[in-house]
């Protein structure tokens, strides 16, 4: 870190996708990179384009925050493991063919009140139960 210092470059967690293929990583940027100056909770895009060079288009605002975030990377960890293939015919969360694009037949996952709500009771017919209570986990 003293060496980056001295050299006035800062540490960014930087994902880039140029020419199709993405690459994920740590980069050392100085005072004349788009993501220098953003700090703690922001998060910045930097755009370069054949409109946008060499100074790109940049859309920087504060993130969700570390609860928000680590509350939502754990909901999609408790959907990808409680996913049910359902029978023949039926969608990825397990919905049976015939449900419409709204029914609330499949597995619910909540673990923050920013994750969508859904009524409880049973699906329109199926009897499929579900339950969204707030800040617990449940489902079927």
């Amino acid at each position: 870190m003293l060496a980056l210092q001295a050299e006035n470059k800062v540490l960014r967690f930087v994902g880039e996708i140029r020419d199709g293929k993405a690459r994920v990583g740590l980069l050392a940027v100085d005072a004349s990179h788009p993501l220098y100056p953003i700090r703690d909770g922001e998060n910045a895009l930097a755009f370069y384009t054949h409109r946008y060079d060499p100074m790109p288009l940049v859309i920087r605002g504060y993130g969700a925050g570390a609860d928000v975030t680590a509350g939502g990377v754990f909901a999609d960890i408790l959907r990808t493991v409680s996913f049910h293939p359902g029978p023949p015919g039926a969608n990825s969360y397990g919905q049976e063919a015939d449900c419409p694009a709204s029914c609330h037949c499949k597995p619910v996952v909540t673990v923050s009140d920013h994750a969508a709500s859904q009524p409880d009771g049973p699906c329109h017919g199926h009897g499929a139960p579900y339950h969204d209570s707030g800040d617990e986990v449940v489902g079927w």
